[in-house]
């Protein structure tokens, strides 16, 4: 959805079902102690977002998935307005001038929780 509508109740509606959803599965959440409807922080060097889990079978294992969720960017629920973005990076690819955004490394985390040195790998 473009950020033109993102504003309109009907879309808001309509996409509420994943809105501040992270998508993960059951053996990267096990490994980080979370269960379906958990806060947690979603983080690299680049930024930290806040979401609730989703656990289940929906992505591979190693992958999570998040939706841009255009409605986070007024900030309404009190995040600043941060979404996916944050975790971004703003090159470009070396074939074509693409933006690379489609897949990049991240940490997931229980919010407000410590990552332990030598911790659980990336996703």
């Amino acid at each position: 959805m473009n950020s033109t509508f993102a504003n309109i109740p009907r879309h808001q509606r309509m996409e509420a079902k994943t809105a501040g959803v992270l998508e993960m599965h059951g053996t990267d959440a096990a490994a980080r102690g979370l269960a379906t409807g958990d806060a947690v922080e979603v983080f690299n060097a680049r930024g930290t977002i806040a979401l609730r889990a989703l656990v289940g079978e929906m992505v591979p294992e190693g992958v999570v998935a998040a939706r841009l969720d255009w409605n986070k960017l007024s900030g309404l629920r009190g995040d600043g307005g941060a979404n996916v973005n944050a975790l971004t990076s703003e090159r470009l690819t070396d074939i074509g001038g693409g933006p690379t955004f489609y897949s990049t490394l991240v940490e997931v985390r229980r919010a407000g929780a410590k990552l332990a040195p030598g911790g659980v790998a990336p996703i």
